[in-house]
C-alpha cells in the first residue's frame, strides 16, 4: 500500500495534455515500477508470500484406499477450535502397543487411492506398533484451506490425539515425519512435545525447501524467484529444534536429494548426535526416498526395536497363528520341533497375513526377521499359488554357500514394485533371460547395466539404474566361488521377478537350481558356455500409468540389455547396504506429453526399447 502512495504523485499525469498512448505507456511503467519495488521490498524483508508447501494429493478416494489398510482400521476425526475437522485413520496393533504418529509429506493423504500408507501400517503393526495418520487442514479428507500457517496447529492436535490413545504417556509415542513432516516435527519440539523418539525421512529445512524444490523441479530461474518472494515455511529452525529438543532424532536422507546440501546434512547429523541420534544416508533422491517411505525402510527396523526392546506379545500371536493353520500344516510345527521355534521367532515380527504364507516363510528361513521381510515382499507382489513345500522353497534364503543377501532381494524387487504401484514401465525376466544374464559376456567385467524411468504426477521423473555386473561382482566379493555366485545371482533375480525357485540334488549329487515356468519345474544350467552367449533380451511391460487418463492394458515390448561405459558402471554408490543395488539419478522435469503414446515413448522409454508398431489406446 505504501508503495502505491509514494509512486502515485510522481507518475501522475494530466490526461488533457497527453495522448491516450502516452497515458497508457506511463500507466504500464507505473505498474512495472510498483511491482519491482514491491518485489525488492519483499526480498529485502526475507520474503512476504506464504510458501506453497502443501500440494494437492493424488486420487483421494477413501473407499478405494481403505481396503488396503489392515483389518480393524478406524476412522478418526479431530475437531479444531476454528470449527474445522481433521480426518484420518488409526491402525491398531497388539493391545497396549506404542503408537507411531505419522506427519505426512506435502501431498500425502490417508485417503489417496494411489499413494496410500496401508503397506507401511501393516508392517508397523507386524513389529508391534499402532499408527495414527491424519491429513493436514485442506488436504485430502480434512476441512479448510491448505496453508503453511496451519502446520503447527495441526501437528499439535495430532500429537494430543496420539498421546491420548497411548494412555496419556508421551513416552509411548514415536513421531515419524516424511519430507515436510520434518518441519511439523520441529514445531512439535518447539511447542514442548517430548515423544520417545522422532524418525525423519527425506527431511527438509524451513528456510530452503521452497526455493530448492522450485530450482530442482522447475529450473534455476524459478528457484531464484521463489527464494525472493516466499518466506520461510515455518517460524522454527529444524536444526535448532532437534539440537535443543532433548529427544533422540534419527534421520534418513538420500545421497542425491536436491533439497539438502552437504552442509545441511552435517548440521542435521551434529544436532541429532547431541541427543543420541544421527543421520543415515541411502541411495536415491528426495522423491524416491519419500516414495519408499510408504513402506518401512530397512534403516528404521532396528531403531524401532531398540526403542521398545520388550517387543510384541509373540506367545499370544503364535497361539493364534497355530490355531488358524490347516491341520496338516500345523502338524509340522508341534511344540519342541525346529519348525515350532522358527514360527515362534517369526511371530515376533509378523502379525498380519495369510497363516499359510507365514508358516511357509518360517519353514524356509531360520531367522524370524528375514522370514517376515519375505512375507512383506509376498504381500507387495505375491508369488503364484504353490504347494506348501514349493512356496517355502521360494520364500527361503537358505543357500549351501551362504544365505542370500535379503537387502539385494528387496532391491531387485523394487524395480517392478515401484512402477507397478506408482506408474511407469517394468520389465519381466523369464528363466532364459536370467540364465543368459548369468552366463553372458561382461557380467564379470563391469560393463552390463539396464535402467528404468519412473514418471510421477507433477512432472517429476526418477530413474533406477540396475547394474547386473555390480550384483555379480558384489557376490564374488562376499567370498563366493564362481558357481556359487552365479547361482545366487540367478536366485536373487528369480525372487525379484517372483518366479518360484528351489534347490535340488541331481543323481550324481550335484546341486541344481530349478525354476517354475509354464506350470513345470525345469533345471537352469548356469555354467558359462564355451562360445559367447547370445545377447540378453528382456520382455518389458508398459504399466497402464495414470488409470484416470483412460490408458488401456499394458503392451509388451522387447528391451535389449545395453552396455555401459566403465565410468558409468563405477559411479559412486551409497552405504554398504545398498552398494550392489539399483542406483538412482536426480529428478528432472518432464515436458508436457503431446499424447499418451508420445508420453510413454519419449519420456519413459529406457534405452534399447523397441515399441510395437501399434499405438497405445
Amino acid at each position: 500500500m505504501w508503495i502505491a502512495v509514494v509512486l502515485h504523485p510522481l507518475l501522475r499525469t494530466r490526461p488533457a495534455r497527453t495522448s491516450l498512448a502516452t497515458t497508457t505507456f506511463r500507466s504500464r511503467i507505473a505498474s512495472v515500477l510498483a511491482r519491482s519495488v514491491a518485489l525488492a521490498s519483499c526480498s529485502w524483508t526475507g520474503g512476504c508470500l506464504a510458501p506453497p508447501v502443501l500440494l494437492p494429493p493424488i486420487q483421494v478416494d477413501l473407499e478405494r484406499a481403505l481396503p488396503r489398510y489392515p483389518q480393524g482400521t478406524e476412522r478418526v476425526e479431530l475437531a479444531l477450535a476454528s470449527g474445522e475437522r481433521l480426518r484420518g485413520l488409526f491402525v491398531p496393533s497388539d493391545e497396549g502397543a506404542p503408537i507411531v504418529l505419522h506427519l505426512l509429506e506435502s501431498s500425502g493423504s490417508v485417503g489417496s487411492a494411489r499413494l496410500d500408507y496401508g503397506e507401511l501400517c501393516a508392517e508397523l503393526s507386524d513389529v508391534g506398533f499402532a499408527s495414527l495418520l491424519i491429513d493436514y487442514t485442506g488436504i485430502g479428507l480434512s476441512d479448510g484451506e491448505a496453508s503453511a500457517d496451519h502446520l503447527e496447529r495441526d501437528a499439535r492436535a495430532m500429537w494430543e490425539e496420539a498421546v491420548r490413545r497411548a494412555g496419556g504417556d508421551p513416552g509411548r509415542v514415536v513421531v515419524r515425519g516424511v519430507s515436510l513432516g520434518a518441519i511439523s516435527s520441529a514445531l512439535l519440539l518447539k511447542g514442548g512435545a517430548r515423544p520417545r523418539s522422532i524418525l525423519l525421512l527425506a527431511p527438509v529445512l524451513e528456510d530452503s525447501v521452497v526455493a530448492r524444490f522450485a530450482r530442482a523441479f522447475r529450473g534455476p530461474l524459478a528457484g531464484w524467484f521463489a527464494g525472493l518472494v516466499y518466506r520461510r515455511a515455518a517460524d522454527v529452525s529444524v536444526v535448532e529444534a532437534i539440537r535443543g529438543g532433548g529427544v533422540p532424532v534419527f534421520l534418513v536422507s538420500g545421497d542425491d536429494d536436491p533439497l539438502l546440501d552437504e552442509g545441511d546434512r552435517r548440521a542435521l547429523d551434529q544436532a541429532a548426535s547431541a541427543n543420541r541420534g544421527g543421520l543415515f544416508r541411502r541411495e536415491g533422491d528426495h522423491v524416491l526416498v519419500s516414495i519408499e517411505a510408504h513402506s518401512l525402510l530397512r534403516e528404521e527396523r532396528p531403531l524401532l526395536g531398540r526403542l521398545f526392546p520388550e517387543g510384541p506379545p509373540a506367545a499370544k500371536r503364535l497361539q493364534g497363528l497355530l490355531a488358524s493353520l490347516p491341520p496338516d500344516i500345523a502338524a509340522r510345527f508341534e511344540p519342541g520341533t525346529a519348525g515350532h521355534a522358527r514360527l515362534a521367532d517369526l511371530s515376533r515380527h509378523c502379525r498380519v497375513g495369510d497363516p499359510v504364507v507365514l508358516a511357509a516363510a518360517a519353514s524356509g528361513s531360520a531367522n524370524g526377521e528375514s522370514a517376515a521381510r519375505m512375507v512383506w515382499l509376498h504381500r507387495k507382489r505375491a508369488w503364484p499359488a504353490l504347494p506348501f513345500d514349493d512356496l517355502a522353497a521360494s520364500l527361503s534364503l537358505d543357500d549351501p554357500a551362504r544365505d542370500l543377501p535379503l537387502d539385494l532381494v528387496e532391491d531387485y524387487s523394487r524395480t517392478i514394485d515401484l512402477p507397478r504401484s506408482y506408474g511407469g514401465a517394468w520389465r519381466v525376466l523369464d528363466g532364459d533371460s536370467i540364465v543368459a544374464a548369468a552366463q553372458g559376456p561382461g557380467i564379470d567385467t563391469g560393463v552390463r547395466t539396464w535402467s528404468l524411468g519412473l514418471a510421477f504426477l507433477g512432472g517429476v521423473r526418477v530413474e533406477l539404474a540396475t547394474d547386473l555386473s555390480r550384483l555379480y561382482l558384489g557376490l564374488r566379493a562376499r567370498g563366493l566361488a564362481e558357481d556359487d555366485a552365479r547361482r545366487q545371482f540367478a536366485r536373487i533375480l528369480l525372487k525379484g521377478q517372483r518366479i518360484p525357485d528351489r534347490l535340488t540334488r541331481a543323481p550324481d549329487g550335484r546341486l541344481v537350481l530349478e525354476a517354475l515356468e509354464g506350470g513345470a519345474w525345469r533345471a537352469l544350467d548356469l555354467a558359462r558356455p564355451p562360445a559367447q552367449a547370445p545377447e540378453v533380451r528382456f520382455e518389458g511391460k508398459w504399466f497402464a500409468d495414470l488409470p484416470e487418463r483412460g490408458f488401456g492394458q499394458p503392451r509388451t515390448a522387447q528391451v535389449a540389455l545395453r552396455r555401459s561405459s566403465r565410468r558409468h558402471s563405477r559411479r559412486r554408490g551409497g552405504g554398504p547396504g545398498s552398494l550392489l543395488g539399483p542406483r538412482t539419478s536426480r529428478n528432472r522435469p518432464l515436458p508436457p506429453p503431446a499424447s499418451p503414446c508420445a508420453e510413454k515413448l519419449a519420456d519413459r522409454k529406457p534405452k534399447g526399447l523397441e515399441c510395437p508398431p501399434r499405438a497405445f489406446h
